[in-house]
């Protein structure tokens, strides 16, 4: 069974779960998953988890992202991005670049942002895109955002209208139609998202990633180990003889300077990569401390049987 990360650098016009499956069928692996949906208008890194990886894409999910973005500054429409219909138009040609950038700079930091009601988050059981499209009413509440940094790249004027394009790198969750969107609220003229490529993904960047055509022509060459997808993380070698401990979920016992010869510190609570025979196999959260040895349990285990 194939396990590991694949880097898709996604195209357009496809869905992530088509990405997914079409990823999964070229290299004939038996599971597979994504770490974080990308609308089929939208380009960019798409880590595609594979076999026992798929346990850490809560990991993936919950880190950074980053993306280059661009803003049609006059004119907006009800999916906030260009796909959707036609809601206001408005010269936007007054607005400097001064303004533009301040604005941007709004955004840093942890503010509130309402969702797109053309989402995929649940309301009574339901998309809010599937009610949004059946013509109901739906009412999203504000959530915090996080933008750890924004920068504006460079402006295209048009006749009546300016295409804003800038980076911006923030926290799981941030919807940067929306962002572009509030963009034209804050300037007083209507705005949407025109184009966005996602150019990183985690610990994952646009450089890291690959084609269809280069999947084809490199296969399981590219699929990048099962640990790149959580380098922050700290690990432990351990020796092969631990493997029937750790398949089976028991605790392991180690002492701080077996730990502190590997560069790693035991604090209660810690998260620890497992390796067995340069193979993270499991993750172990430490317990406490008893005797003259802590004690981790596993958290999760990511083979069920000898490393292959």
């Amino acid at each position: 069974m194939m396990h590991g990360v694949f880097v898709l650098n996604k195209p357009l016009g496809m869905t992530s779960q088509q990405a997914v499956t079409r990823v999964k069928r070229m290299l004939q692996a038996r599971k597979a998953g994504h770490t974080g949906t990308l609308d089929p208008n939208v380009a960019g890194v798409l880590p595609v988890l594979l076999g026992s990886a798929t346990r850490l894409s809560d990991y993936v999910m919950e880190s950074e992202k980053a993306y280059l973005a661009t803003a049609w500054l006059g004119s907006s429409t009800d999916t906030q991005d260009h796909t959707g219909r036609v809601l206001a138009v408005s010269d936007a040609t007054h607005l400097g670049d001064h303004e533009i950038r301040d604005a941007l700079s709004t955004f840093l930091g942890v503010t509130m942002q309402i969702p797109p009601i053309y989402s995929a988050i649940h309301v009574a059981g339901r998309r809010a895109h599937e009610l949004a499209r059946a013509g109901q009413s739906v009412v999203l509440e504000a959530r915090e955002m996080v933008v750890h940094e924004i920068t504006l790249q460079q402006i295209t004027r048009r006749a009546d209208s300016l295409l804003v394009n800038f980076s911006v790198r923030c926290g799981k969750g941030t919807y940067v139609r929306t962002l572009c969107h509030d963009l034209g609220v804050k300037l007083g003229v209507p705005a949407h998202m025109f184009e966005l490529t996602r150019t990183k993904s985690g610990p994952f960047s646009l450089a890291d990633a690959h084609s269809f055509d280069e999947l084809e022509r490199g296969l399981a060459s590219l699929v990048r180990p099962t640990e790149d997808a959580v380098p922050a993380l700290p690990k432990l070698t351990v020796a092969k003889d631990a493997l029937h401990m750790i398949f089976h979920g028991a605790p392991l016992f180690l002492t701080d300077a077996f730990a502190a010869g590997q560069g790693v510190a035991f604090h209660v609570d810690r998260i620890i990569g497992i390796r067995v025979c340069d193979e993270l196999v499991a993750l172990y959260r430490v317990r406490e401390y008893e005797g003259d040895m802590w004690r981790l349990t596993a958290h999760k285990v990511l083979v069920q049987q000898g490393v292959e």
